[in-house]
C-alpha cells in the first residue's frame, strides 16, 4: 500500500498505523522522506 500525505506548509505529520493484529505503530512522516512499515509476527 502506498500513502501520499499532503503536508501543506508543515514539515512533518504524525501517522498512526493500526495493524490487523491490533498492534499500533506511530511515527512522524517528514517531507521528502520515504518509509517502509512492516508488521512482524511476535515471537
Amino acid at each position: 500500500m502506498t500513502l501520499l500525505l499532503p503536508l501543506g506548509d508543515r514539515e512533518s505529520v504524525p501517522v498512526q498505523i493500526k495493524w490487523p493484529s491490533g498492534v499500533t505503530t506511530e511515527l512522524n512522516a517528514t517531507a521528502g522522506q520515504h518509509y517502509n512499515a512492516v508488521e512482524r509476527a511476535s515471537p
